[in-house]
């Protein structure tokens, strides 16, 4: 089969994309893992928190399975440690009986602040880096890349 320069470029390019996805990935795993970050609490411990944070500190748990894009036994697993500490308060919803919802405790709040905090160090030079070059939108074109091959798939 013949080859342009200009396929053998994209080819090129394409394998480059990839490369780049797949240590993105590899590093996303790290953080995946059980591993404590900032004050005792994992990163998708931290994750929960700060969904529940943006919902002004209450949000319906049916609303975190799908934030989490897992099922409901997952997301009991993951919020025990949290109860269990005393960051979030599950309560009755008070538009669903059958539902629960939700609730950062003033503890939740205070580690929720500090575990940004802690974060934040870290992502300020990336920020910093991202509101230039329009490296952000190549970042948010690569997420709806990758969102939409998982969505539609591959193939």
């Amino acid at each position: 089969m013949y080859y342009t320069n200009m396929d053998l470029l994209t080819a090129a390019s394409e394998r480059s994309s990839y490369l780049l996805l797949r240590e993105l990935l590899r590093i996303l795993r790290l953080l995946q893992q059980e591993t404590i970050f900032c004050n005792g609490i994992t990163l998708n411990q931290f994750i929960i928190l700060d969904h529940v944070a943006e919902t002004q500190g209450e949000l319906e748990l049916s609303s975190l399975h799908d934030l989490l894009t897992v099922d409901s036994s997952t997301t009991t697993r993951l919020i025990a440690p949290l109860l269990k500490r005393g960051l979030l308060r599950r309560e009755k919803s008070a538009r669903d009986p059958r539902a629960a919802r939700l609730m950062l405790t003033p503890e939740g709040w205070r580690v929720h602040e500090e575990f940004w905090g802690c974060l934040a160090i870290h992502l300020r030079p990336l920020a910093l880096e991202l509101n230039g070059d329009g490296a952000r939108l190549s970042v948010q074109k690569l997420v709806t890349s990758i969102r939409s091959c998982c969505t539609e798939g591959c193939c």
